[in-house]
């Protein structure tokens, strides 16, 4: 059932505290740029000499470049989860359940809307001096980190891990590998965790991730393990925070961002409880962290969730030097004719193979200000089928748009269309005309916000497919779907190819030989079940040592069963002991 409270506990403060901070503010930063709290979540806003606090905005308010949150009355902190800003990431500091555990571990939240790792210390100074409590100078920490701040977490602990206690990059491919030369490991037995979506940046979880983490567990004496959210790209959750279902039920099936960041509450939990010290603060000096055994803990088969999604396992290659990561999505490869007994009408633009850039003219419909109801990339409900020209009318869900002449002055910078609003949708066509046989690679990049479909002579064809175009005319229709998330911005759409290699063409053709196969396979294991009887997760101490280093890590039954709930999509019971 879902929870309110969840979502955004209000906590009450002391309104004596709350002028202190304010009074401390103005003293620190001057009367006119003093970095304003965000109650109830982050009482404590300030700034630092090298992340200093902006100017007032129109309304007089200085928005905190760095804030933070303490348990309510605390007079020491044993650690710290550091968070810096992208999208969600400040909304996960908020969660009521990480806030519990917080609490419980006498941990302060610090959340940095400005600032990076080399600010880190002085931040935490900064924050012990306002605060009063000098534990946080030396405290250990658990960074997280997404996406493009995906790599945040890694230079924390590559920079200093015996401060780091664990680890969460939540939609990210890091930390990689190999290590880089500057890390700074010597086989602290830190936690680890990656939280990416089953389809993500088309198939990062095991081309990049699963290959790295695996090497860091068998090279560098980490515990690390990750979650693959069922239905879901790159954090594109049905509830996501900011979009129209957050705070809202998912349907049936589908995955709620909360039950992920509950998860990462329980992390959390294990993660401080095994490696920080009970008795002690870092008062006036760093703790040393505690190592793990990791025989008191649970193994997480590495195909464990393509058994229990049933699925064909996906590649992991080992090699003399550990596992191999990929680091390019491998391309489709599809061949289209060009289209029969076509003659493009009046009004309706031709252009070369888009090579290298977007074309410039197209029939565009008028920016419809929704969001469509279908998914373009998975379900295009007939649109596929048109071929519009100018006047040409489309409905899209109750709404009637009209294709028209693209304007000039709507031609974005490297050709294709310039966009402009929050949420809407928007279709576009034109006519390739290729001259002779040609391979080329699609590029139509999309994302959480941006759902970009492209069909080709009625053809849908994914971004980074390798096409075999043949002498004729080519419909192209557009297709983009885009909803506003604050932080997330499309500036155009513009998609084009790019030349290819006879080398890349053939590896394209072997990925999606292999990818037919896979797919027939999957058919047959969803109709006979589950195949393996090894069970996906086991006790460490039931496996040799060497063996355990091939394996995920958690700590304990209880985090184990959590993990195997979030992945057993058909069902499955926990019945490990």
């Amino acid at each position: 059932m879902f929870d309110s409270k969840r979502v955004s506990r209000r906590r009450l403060w002391c309104p004596a505290f709350l002028l202190t901070v304010i009074l401390e503010a103005a003293t620190l930063y001057g009367a006119d740029a003093v970095p304003a709290p965000e109650l109830p979540e982050w009482p404590i806003a300030f700034a630092t000499a090298s992340v200093p606090a902006p100017k007032p905005d129109a309304k007089g308010v200085v928005k905190a470049p760095l804030m933070a949150w303490l348990p309510p009355q605390a007079k020491h902190i044993r650690a710290l989860i550091i968070i810096p800003n992208n999208t969600d990431l400040k909304g996960i500091g908020e969660h009521a359940r990480i806030r519990d555990v917080a609490a419980k571990h006498e941990m302060a939240v610090v959340y940095l809307r400005q600032g990076d790792v080399p600010q880190v210390q002085e931040i935490l100074d900064a924050l012990a001096e306002k605060t009063g409590i000098p534990d946080i100078r030396h405290a250990p920490w658990i960074p997280l980190g997404k996406s493009s701040r995906g790599l945040f977490p890694a230079l924390m602990e590559w920079k200093d891990p015996k401060r780091t206690i664990a680890s969460i990059v939540y939609h990210g491919e890091t930390p990689t590998w190999p290590v880089p030369a500057t890390a700074k490991l010597g086989g602290e037995s830190i936690i680890h965790v990656n939280v990416n979506g089953e389809s993500e940046w088309g198939g990062t979880w095991f081309l990049v991730v699963r290959p790295s983490l695996l090497n860091y567990r068998a090279q560098a004496n980490w515990l690390p393990h990750q979650v693959i959210v069922r239905g879901v790209g790159h954090g594109d959750y049905p509830d996501g925070q900011g979009s129209a279902g957050w705070g809202k039920p998912v349907a049936s099936g589908q995955i709620s961002c909360l039950r992920v960041w509950d998860y990462l509450a329980v992390f959390i939990d294990k993660a401080v409880a095994l490696r920080v010290p009970k008795d002690k603060y870092p008062t006036d000096t760093p703790l040393e962290l505690n190592r793990v055994n990791d025989e008191g803990g649970y193994l997480i088969d590495p195909f464990a969730v393509e058994d229990l999604y049933r699925q064909p396992h996906y590649p992991l290659n080992a090699t003399p030097a550990g596992y191999a990561v990929v680091e390019s999505t491998p391309s489709l490869f599809v061949k289209i004719a060009p289209a029969a007994n076509f003659t493009p009408p009046d009004g309706v633009p031709v252009v070369p193979p888009p090579v290298g850039r977007s074309p410039d003219a197209w029939l565009v419909t008028e920016t419809m200000k929704f969001v469509m109801k279908n998914d373009p990339m998975t379900d295009l409900a007939g649109l596929d089928k048109l071929r519009p020209k100018p006047g040409d009318k489309v409905r899209i869900d109750d709404y009637e748009a009209t294709f028209h002449p693209i304007d000039p002055k709507a031609v974005a910078g490297n050709g294709g269309i310039a966009l402009s609003g929050r949420d809407f949708t928007l279709l576009g066509y034109t006519v390739i005309h290729v001259p002779e046989t040609m391979r080329l690679r699609l590029k139509a990049p999309f994302s959480v916000i941006g759902r970009l479909q492209i069909v080709l002579n009625g053809v849908p064809v994914e971004h980074q497919s390798i096409v075999e175009l043949r002498e004729g005319m080519y419909p192209l229709l557009l297709v983009l779907r885009k909803k506003y998330v604050l932080g997330a911005s499309w500036g155009s759409v513009s998609p084009y190819f790019e030349p290819v290699t006879g080398v890349e063409a053939q590896k394209a053709i072997e990925y999606t030989a292999e990818k037919a196969r896979r797919d027939s396979e999957q058919t047959k294991i969803l109709a006979e079940g589950i195949r393996n009887a090894i069970p996906p997760i086991r006790k460490a101490a039931d496996v040799p040592r060497e063996d355990r280093k091939t394996m995920f890590w958690v700590a304990d039954r209880e985090q184990a069963e959590a993990w195997f709930k979030l992945h057993a999509i058909h069902g499955q019971k926990f019945d490990i002991p």
